[in-house]
This record gives structure tokens, sequence and C-alpha cells, in this order.
């Protein structure tokens, strides 16, 4: 909830661009210290809700940055 509270105030406050940069280190802080298995479920979660909040459109931006981050994560950089 707290980070959801974060990045919903970084996005007003610097948009788009911002907000693909945060998500990155959310995911990344997550997969830290829960592990990957949680950290997909997490995601499962907020993909949902960014469908619900801001449609199909968001819903790609978001997709598609969670797979790249995830599979740095998993395979390295």
């Amino acid at each position: 909830m707290v980070l959801s509270a974060v990045l919903w105030c970084l996005v007003q406050l610097c948009g788009a661009q911002c907000r693909s940069i945060v998500l990155s280190a959310a995911l990344w802080c997550s997969v830290q210290l829960y592990g990957v298995k949680y950290t997909s479920l997490l995601l499962s979660a907020a993909l949902w809700r960014s469908v619900q909040l801001c449609g199909a459109q968001y819903n790609s931006v978001v997709l598609s940055l969670s797979a790249v981050a995830c599979s740095v994560q998993l395979n390295g950089a």
C-alpha cells in the first residue's frame, strides 16, 4: 500500500518516464526481499489493478516493463 501511494505520487510529479524507472526499482527491491515466486504474484495483482484503473494501453506498458525487469533479475544483465 505504501509502495502504491509512493508510485502514484511520483507519477503525478514527474510523469510516465519517471514511472518506468520507479517500477523497475520497485520490482528489483521486491525480488530481493521476497524472492521471485512472491514477486510474480505481486506483479500479477499490480497488473490486474492497473488494468482496472488505467485500461489496456497502460497495461501493456506495465507488462513489458515487468517482463524486462524480471528477465534481467533472473538471467542477469
